[in-house]
């Protein structure tokens, strides 16, 4: 992880502390009404699943910020050990207003996902794509036509996705397999062997350049690769790109 992601990082870690102790604060000062639940009512909740309305803060509520916020303090105290921790400088910090309404749901998903790429990017572990990739066990998704694994821990997927870089619109783009034929043997063999896989110093992941096959012309500038893809569900059938290109993993 190079010193931009740790930085990114870090600012990601302190927004949420600052976040959790506003709405320690709330409680504390007696504010209603604020807490994301779902609804009590049978009829409604069976008619309409998603619907959720404003609670007030009860003890449940304080001992979960407690909880999270213990998280967040132990991965500072990590990057601090491992020299990765770049607060922004006084003269650089942007005030951005907190949010008003405590969702507990949403705080945990994105300190599991924190947790995940604090844990995945330790320096002291050998920097090498088998030790990377052969900690999971990889299943092949016969829609997407692309290898994934599901950290439970974090409920996040990740999928090996090909991704395209249009040097017109100087952005990566996300190459959709699912109506290709590919199978897995061939997918498989697509992967090759850990040797050619190459540490992108830009991205802070491991990438594999290959060659596009969807019979477009050869732009000049533009590269195709397979990189690690973070995705996670919410709600049935709805999916979320939660980072991967451009965020170590």
């Amino acid at each position: 992880m190079n010193s931009e992601h740790a930085a990114n990082l870090t600012g990601s870690i302190i927004g949420l502390q600052r976040t959790i102790e506003k709405f320690q604060k709330d409680i504390d000062n007696g504010r209603i009404d604020f807490v994301v639940a779902p609804i009590e009512d049978d009829s409604l909740k069976n008619a309409f699943p998603y619907i959720q309305h404003l609670v007030s803060p009860n003890p449940d509520h304080a001992t979960q910020l407690k909880d999270l916020s213990t998280r967040l303090k132990a991965l500072e105290t990590q990057l601090h050990l491992r020299s990765q921790w770049f607060p922004p400088t006084p003269t650089s910090t942007t005030i951005t207003p907190l949010p008003s309404i405590l969702d507990i749901a949403d705080l945990t998903t994105a300190i599991n996902l924190l947790s995940h790429i604090v844990a995945s990017t330790d320096p002291s572990q050998t920097l090498s794509p088998r030790a990377s990739f052969t900690k999971y066990t990889w299943s092949w998704d016969s829609e997407w036509k692309e290898f994934y694994t599901h950290i439970e821990a974090s409920d996040i997927y990740i999928y090996l996705s090909r991704w395209k870089y249009n040097p017109q619109r100087n952005m990566w783009e996300h190459v959709n397999m699912a109506l290709s034929n590919t199978t897995p043997e061939d997918a498989a063999e697509k992967l090759g062997a850990w040797q050619d896989w190459r540490w992108d110093e830009e991205w802070g992941e491991w990438c594999l350049d290959v060659r596009d096959d969807d019979g477009s012309p050869v732009v000049e500038g533009e590269r195709c690769g397979v990189f690690p893809s973070r995705w996670q569900v919410d709600g049935p059938g709805e999916w979320i790109y939660v980072g991967g290109v451009g965020q170590a993993w």
